[in-house]
């Protein structure tokens, strides 16, 4: 069954939610995410949340969602997005991608937003306006592409 807009609670990430951030993180291991991207994952908590907007999705106090969105070489990006696996499919990283990019309009106005992301998850964005740019076979780890995609301003 699909969540309700309206269940959801939406705040910017802290140290608070480092643990729910990683649990998020270890449920999507394999196919989503290598292991070994695991303590990349940490690193960017612990010293890039601050210099970059980040969101956790709480549902029940909980964190089932998170993501957020940067400027890395000269581009503004999305960011170490995903969902609690056993909550896939119920709209969660639909309303966490809304809220990332109605963030990022209110603090950049209208541009191209980009992404890498992987295989797995290159539908999800072209359903959201996202086109692919390039592929590049293992980019992140053995059997995980690295796919790179790009969102025109609106």
């Amino acid at each position: 069954c699909a969540v309700a807009a309206s269940s959801v609670q939406f705040e910017r990430y802290s140290a608070a939610h480092r643990a729910g951030c990683l649990a998020v993180f270890d449920s999507n291991r394999e196919p989503f995410f290598a292991v070994s991207e695991r303590a990349e994952f940490e690193t960017f908590l612990d010293q890039h949340t601050a210099e970059s907007y980040y969101a956790v999705v709480l549902e029940d106090g909980a964190v089932v969602a998170c993501g957020g969105f940067g400027e890395f070489d000269g581009r503004l990006a999305l960011t170490w997005g995903m969902v609690q696996r056993a909550a896939h499919r119920n709209r969660y990283g639909t309303l966490l991608l809304a809220h990332r990019l109605d963030a990022l309009r209110r603090v950049h106005g209208s541009v191209p937003v980009h992404i890498d992301t992987s295989q797995h998850t290159e539908g999800f964005f072209a359903k959201h306006g996202f086109r692919t740019l390039a592929v590049e076979a293992d980019g992140f780890a053995p059997g995980l592409h690295k796919v790179s995609m790009v969102r025109d301003s609106d």
